[in-house]
């Protein structure tokens, strides 16, 4: 049985329990500060969801990141990242494990970028080639310099998705 296609939902719109489960998947990856994700999510302009069987198996979502965040990636990558230029970001994007290598990373991407008018940004580990091939697939390009993770010894890397259309 082939995995459904992902929907898309402003925070706002979503029930706790949605909201709750898009939280855990998000720290099952491990990637992203604990402190203050609950209020991220109910920021971010969209949400993805992608449920297989009754279970969530991938998020992603178009955040609205604060200003103090995009200074310190600015300042880390050598990219500006003024919110006028640049006012979304791609972020959070996760695929459970059992599920990876079946492309579902690029239909989430695909989905949260979709409709999306104005620029944005993301972040990689510079070791996830599977994720830079997928953000490349929807018109992202490296940029800047790579810089050392706040959380863990990797390396990162911003990519930007200039205003489509």
């Amino acid at each position: 049985m082939s995995i459904p296609d992902p929907y898309c939902k402003a925070p706002n719109t979503c029930s706790p329990g949605e909201l709750a489960a898009f939280a855990a998947i998000v720290r099952e990856g491990g990637e992203v500060a604990d402190d203050g994700l609950d209020d991220l999510i109910q920021q971010a302009a969209k949400l993805v969801f992608c449920q297989h069987e009754g279970r969530l198996v991938g998020v992603a979502a178009i955040k609205n990141p604060r200003d103090s965040y995009r200074f310190k990636l600015s300042r880390k990558s050598g990219v500006q990242l003024a919110r006028d230029a640049w006012p979304h970001e791609l972020g959070w994007v996760f695929v459970a494990p059992a599920e990876r290598g079946k492309g579902l990373s690029a239909k989430l991407v695909s989905s949260a970028v979709e409709g999306l008018d104005g620029p944005v940004f993301a972040t990689s580990r510079t070791d996830n080639e599977p994720m830079h091939a997928t953000l490349r697939r929807v018109g992202f390009v490296a940029v800047g310099d790579e810089y050392k993770s706040d959380k863990g010894e990797h390396r990162l890397r911003i990519f930007t998705r200039p205003k489509s259309g």
